[in-house]
């Protein structure tokens, strides 16, 4: 028999796809079900992004599986039923799913496709390839596993006559020039590896033959494993290694991966039974780096509360100036008086320590002298942007179950319901009445005896912001003053502010950050000015502020720094730019430092107290900026859904501890 008599034969077997009887179009329907809602394309992590059009240069990283792994899989094979193949398959499968690419993993495996005893010594191309499709999914041992393998595997292998090219046809996949159809990942095994003293088995008549390895392989796959069992009853390990694409991944990634699929085969013969997300896929050392080295951010935490903090500036520095806002200033002293005058009206009325006392002030030196008399007294603020909803407003009010609020003719309106009734007792700080009181009322720091209810504590409230919440209800985040207070000792670790430097605020002080912008400028000497929100809607207005002023700190999302570079309001020179609460683009990371300007890039939700990570960002920023390191006392980590480390690279959920909670 020669190759074209099975090829005929094979096609007389098969029979006609429009025979709907035929051999052929019953593989054709068994492979259309089983591979319906394939991935398009496995989603693992990579180096680079995948390129339009695959360059298919290729490298090969080389490993073994060591002689005890060997012995432990073959019994695991012959106590399972299950072939070499399928074992290792399933071990593949249970990586690519830790490594991010899901529960549906499709693998592709070349079949020598010699069905037929009679073609066994017969010369030809026999090969096929066959998608072998893993579900991973609901968290199996590795036992289950691999029986859903072998279950598979075994059913594919009784249609395997269908060649692949025609499946691709007739599926019609999205066609790509950037990767494999139908899957992206290979796997063999071969069971007979031709040692050095087995070449001599392997002659031509008049040739030389000898084996030699590829030195540049091509990769027309992402990732190819491979195998070479030697023959023979005494386990002596397994050779193996993985042909990998250069356009995306480098040899070290690869070189992690084969070690982890050690462990994974490792841990799986010593106990199958093991579910796929327990399987410790990370070595003793990158758990010591991820869980311990990336979080030494260990200090002490201030043993002053803010509160105290700025007193001790406004008696270090009393006739510097501490606050600006509409070209009017107040020196630390005079700041520091005013609020000691407004704390003992608000002691006089309840507020107090576990207490909420509203504030619905226009920006104004009022403001934040109201900020710090409502801490003076022991209580916490709620911030109330006049602006808000009514709803909103009156919502807000009732959760905090506030006992007091501070607002002016203006804003106060926004306190009251459609009756004219307020929802909360407020005093007017531009009230007559008011405006007496606080002039007759002692500038002096307040004393044990001048407030009233409990000593507040470290873990007591020092505000309370409200988020729009995952329900679309307000939720309010209770900030502690422990938390407060670590996170301004942090950013003062990372910016350094002095006497010399002058930040300007344009946020609203209903949005967390706003207390970086108030609070850190007045516990280090510096000056801070409130921006009205006309002008930080105005980016020429701003610009001539930020150069008026010589500020050197602005902190503001990416959208506003985007609209300062689009108006071309960014003048070189001495100003730092804090930029977070939005994803910082690369491009606008660039442009900021084209510009001349540094960027320290933050991150954090409002549960943590503002800010958890940050970094200050050079100018070979990448397409997506990183979010940095945890700030002091706090610690980040990336997690799966079962709370495992992931493994660099890899898609997780960041979770975030420290006392900023």
């Amino acid at each position: 028999m020669q190759y074209a008599d099975y090829a005929l034969w094979q096609h007389d077997v098969l029979g006609s796809e429009e025979d709907s009887d035929s051999a052929i179009s019953r593989q054709l329907d068994y492979w259309r079900q089983q591979l319906d809602g394939i991935p398009g394309e496995l989603d693992l992590p990579t180096d680079r992004p995948r390129p339009a059009v695959a360059s298919y240069q290729g490298d090969v990283v080389s490993f073994t599986i060591p002689p005890h792994i060997h012995e432990r899989l073959k019994g695991l094979a012959r106590d399972s039923q299950s072939s070499m193949f399928m074992v290792i398959q399933a071990a593949v499968a249970a990586l690519l799913t830790r490594h991010g690419a899901g529960h549906d993993i499709p693998i592709g495996t070349p079949i020598a496709g010699r069905t037929d005893d009679a073609v066994e010594e017969l010369s030809g191309f026999f090969l096929n390839t066959l998608v072998l499709r893993t579900d991973t999914s609901a968290n199996p041992t590795f036992q289950e596993l691999l029986r859903r393998v072998r279950e598979t595997d075994l059913d594919a292998y009784t249609h395997q006559d269908l060649p692949f090219e025609r499946l691709v046809e007739h599926l019609n996949p999205t066609r790509s020039l950037a990767h494999h159809p139908l899957f992206q990942v290979m796997l063999t095994v071969r069971n007979a590896h031709i040692s050095g003293e087995e070449q001599s088995l392997f002659q031509l008549p008049g040739l030389s033959v000898q084996l030699e390895p590829n030195e540049a392989p091509a990769a027309r796959f992402d990732l190819s494993f491979f195998f070479d069992e030697p023959s023979g009853e005494m386990p002596s390990g397994i050779p193996g290694g993985v042909t990998f694409s250069t356009d995306l991944f480098d040899a070290d990634t690869v070189r992690a991966l084969t070690d982890r699929l050690l462990r994974i085969l490792d841990m799986v013969t010593m106990r199958p039974d093991t579910p796929l997300n327990q399987l410790d896929i990370l070595s003793t050392e990158q758990l010591q780096q991820l869980l311990v080295d990336g979080n030494g951010t260990a200090r002490d935490i201030p043993s002053k509360s803010v509160i105290a903090q700025f007193e001790e500036q406004a008696g270090t520095t009393p006739d510097a100036t501490a606050l600006s806002c509409d070209g009017q200033d107040l020196t630390y002293a005079e700041l520091d008086a005013r609020a000691n005058r407004l704390a003992r009206l608000l002691a006089e009325r309840g507020a107090c320590a576990e207490r909420f006392v509203a504030i619905a002030l226009p920006r104004s030196l009022d403001l934040v002298a109201s900020l710090l008399a409502v801490l003076k007294t022991g209580a916490a603020y709620l911030p109330i942007d006049p602006d808000f909803p009514a709803d909103r407003i009156t919502y807000m009010l009732g959760d905090a179950d506030t006992v007091l609020a501070l607002a002016t003719e203006e804003t106060a309106p926004r306190l009251r319901d459609a009756e004219g009734q307020q929802y909360v007792r407020t005093m007017l700080l531009d009230d007559a009445q008011t405006t007496h009181a606080l002039q007759s009322a002692s500038a002096e720091p307040l004393t044990t005896t001048d407030l009233h209810g409990p000593e507040p504590t470290p873990d007591s409230p020092a505000y309370i912001i409200y988020t729009s919440g995952s329900t679309g209800r307000a939720k309010g985040v209770v900030v502690p003053l422990r938390g407060l207070g670590n996170f301004l000792m942090a950013m003062q670790d990372r910016l350094a502010l002095t006497a010399n430097d002058h930040l300007l605020s344009v946020t609203t002080v209903s949005f967390d950050i706003a207390g970086l912008e108030i609070f850190l400028p007045l516990l280090t000497g510096a000056h801070v000015t409130l921006v009205q929100k006309c002008t930080v809607q105005e980016p020429e207005a701003l610009r001539r502020l930020i150069v008026d002023t010589r500020a050197t700190h602005l902190q503001a999302t990416p959208s506003l720094w985007r609209e300062l570079a689009t108006a071309g309001a960014l003048d070189p020179g001495r100003l730092h730019v804090l930029v977070g609460g939005e994803a910082l683009p690369g491009t606008l990371a660039t442009d900021l430092h084209d510009a001349g300007l540094s960027v320290t890039n933050l991150y954090g939700p409002t549960e943590a107290t503002i800010w958890a990570t940050a970094v200050e960002l050079d100018s070979t920023t990448s397409a997506a900026p990183p979010i940095g390191q945890p700030v002091a006392n706090t610690a980040v980590y990336v997690l799966d859904h079962a709370l495992n480390p992931v493994a660099p690279g890899v898609t997780g959920e960041l979770y975030i501890a420290g006392p900023q909670l």
